[in-house]
């Protein structure tokens, strides 16, 4: 049943009800086709795997003299990791019903962020394992739960620098936005040629797109501007939040340093997957997972706190 891509609460519906006319049934018959059945599809996208960052080390003078996109390169994955310094950002989208109200959420601390989602060479270099649906080095890896994931965060301090983590969903939309206000870091429209996603569901006015039914190599997809790539679709990338629909709308404005709530059953995921319409992917879109399950379209992005 773990294997099984269980999507919970509002994920599945969305497709059915942009237009499809599917009933239930015939909708868990395309889905269980979709997770069992997924057809490869040779069609590649402009961009080919991204250049990479400056391999360097951590500035040893400290945070304080660092620049927004300076990098450092973990020597025991090759992770490429991005600087982010602390800041404001308007967080949150008064068209999504559980990420209202939009707010001011202050990241006073600053962190890196990896450039790119973990692969699965990086998770092999690990675990000696790479669980996945599609295979290849240079994709992301998925078929993996948010337990599988805390282990090989562990794994992986104890082998290295320390200091790996999730991103906070906060953190994660603000790298996401890099100072934009729009519903995609790109703009208010996003088609398939930018992301990959169910291209036959395109948002904003874009046309409608290839729909590749699997994951492509990280860096496939032109970058945001802080030097991000895959924020929107691919794989959602988890978070270290427990998820509460209403929890924003409890908080203060400005809100400081949000890490979510102290428990729960679902953890946060953001940024949509290969198998997600548009709409699901935008920047201050939210969705939820249960941490012991694994699914072809979930994956992970590390975040690294200063040491």
């Amino acid at each position: 049943m773990g294997n099984i891509d269980l999507y919970v609460g509002h994920r599945l519906g969305k497709r059915a009800a942009i237009g499809k006319g599917i009933g239930l049934l015939g909708l868990v018959a395309v889905l269980l086709t979709a997770h069992f059945s997924l057809k490869p599809d040779a069609r590649a996208i402009g961009l080919a795997q991204a250049a990479p960052a400056r391999s360097e080390p951590a500035p040893p003078s400290g945070p304080a003299s660092r620049s927004i996109g300076d990098a450092w390169t973990d020597p025991v994955t090759g992770m490429k990791f991005l600087w982010i310094p602390p800041g404001s950002f308007e967080m949150g989208s008064p068209r999504i019903e559980d990420a209202i109200p939009v707010r001011t959420v202050n990241i006073s601390r600053g962190f890196w962020l990896g450039q790119f989602e973990v692969t699965q060479a990086q998770w092999r270099a690990v675990t000696g394992e790479a669980p996945s649906s599609f295979k290849g080095d240079s994709l992301p890896v998925e078929q993996i739960s948010g337990d599988d994931v805390d282990s090989f965060i562990r794994k992986l301090n104890a082998m290295g620098r320390g200091g790996f983590r999730l991103p906070t969903e906060a953190e994660w939309e603000y790298a996401c936005r890099a100072g934009t206000t729009s519903e995609f870091c790109y703009g208010d429209s996003l088609d398939s040629s930018q992301a990959n996603f169910d291209g036959n569901f395109p948002y904003g006015g874009a046309k409608d797109g290839v729909y590749r039914e699997k994951t492509m190599p990280v860096g496939s997809f032109r970058p945001n501007t802080w030097g991000f790539y895959d924020l929107h679709g691919n794989v959602w990338e988890l978070c270290s939040d427990w998820y509460d629909p209403d929890y924003y709308k409890s908080r203060p404005n400005p809100d400081n340093d949000p890490h979510g709530p102290s428990d729960g059953s679902f953890r946060v995921e953001r940024g949509g997957a290969w198998r997600n319409v548009a709409d699901e992917c935008r920047s201050a879109a939210r969705s939820r997972y249960l941490p012991g399950f694994r699914y072809n379209s979930i994956g992970v992005r590390l975040a690294r706190s200063e040491s």
